[in-house]
């Protein structure tokens, strides 16, 4: 039996207008991944989090699910365009796990990255995009 790992991401994601759907899909290359809360076995696995550069947090749908980040902007005009959303949230594997595939199967114009950690995000796109798993 392998042993579960899990690492600290942010997804960014940036150019949005009200109306938006954002969805980022994670897949695993050499071995399973997931979306995830965190070690369940650490105290200070904080979840998954939603921020916004302007006001408070609105969305008509936010949803994590194994394979998934949804989000979905209100369609509401009086929303700020161009806002930022920050969601930081787990990646769970298995040990030994060495790149992930992501993609972004969001609106056009939408622009998403991912980053582990504090190292330097990638652009996302509707193809899968390889991100290395970072090293402990």
């Amino acid at each position: 039996m392998s042993t579960s790992v899990y690492a600290a991401g942010t997804i960014f994601v940036s150019n949005t207008r009200p109306g938006q759907r954002i969805e980022v899909r994670i897949q695993g290359v050499d071995v399973p991944a997931c979306w995830s809360l965190g070690d369940p076995n650490e105290a200070n696995s904080s979840g998954v989090t939603l921020l916004v550069n302007q006001g408070n947090v609105r969305a008509q749908r936010f949803s994590v699910t194994p394979g998934m980040v949804l989000l979905e902007t209100p369609a509401d005009s009086t929303l700020p365009a161009n806002n930022v959303y920050v969601i930081t949230t787990y990646v769970g594997s298995e040990q030994g796990v060495s790149v992930i595939a992501l993609t972004s199967l969001s609106d056009p114009d939408v622009i998403v990255k991912f980053a582990f950690g504090g190292s330097e995000p990638v652009q996302l796109s509707q193809g899968p995009v390889l991100v290395s798993w970072p090293s402990v």
